[in-house]
């Protein structure tokens, strides 16, 4: 009887290993398969800052795009609200395609953005793993464009294009 627990219980450690793994796998794997386009990475000589040419990361500007919702928020406060205010929009905006939903199918779409020195969405770009299922990346595309004019984001004192990625979920 004890012999039998102590089996299961190796078992159930066993299969929850192989989940962890499998868990820690997954991010390592969606990584190497992101593309970056060489002509969008410039190296930036030490004291040289040009805001009309840069592109900056959102981890990294020092003033975050805002909605309108976050006009008074600033810092590390205005970044989260800019991105609960994206969420928000997303969940409300997403429609998931008609022509899937006999197929229920659960899917992401990754997102790459630019919001330029206006405020204004530039540059999407998309990739999902369902290539067959176009109207995902068509969906996504559509949100993303219809996002409504922001405040710029600022480096330095400055107006700069930010990049932005997000994960869109589809799901019924």
């Amino acid at each position: 009887m004890i012999a039998k627990n102590k089996n299961k219980n190796k078992t159930k450690m066993k299969k929850q290993f192989i989940y962890f793994v499998l868990l820690l796998a997954i991010p390592f794997s969606m990584l190497s398969q992101t593309h970056i386009d060489i002509e969008d990475v410039e190296v930036e000589e030490e004291g040289s800052f040009d805001p009309k040419k840069a592109v900056v990361p959102f981890a990294v500007v020092t003033e975050a795009p805002r909605f309108r919702k976050c006009k008074k928020i600033t810092g590390k406060e205005l970044k989260e609200c800019f991105e609960k205010t994206l969420d928000a929009y997303i969940s409300k905006t997403l429609v998931y395609p008609k022509e899937y939903k006999t197929e229920a199918i659960e899917t992401k779409v990754y997102v790459i953005f630019n919001i330029d020195r206006e405020g204004k969405i530039v540059k999407i770009r998309t990739r999902s793993k369902r290539k067959d299922k176009e109207l995902f990346e068509k969906e996504a595309i559509r949100v993303i464009s219809n996002i409504p004019k922001l405040k710029p984001a600022r480096q330095k004192g400055e107006k700069v294009t930010v990049s932005y990625s997000k994960v869109i979920y589809f799901s019924l």
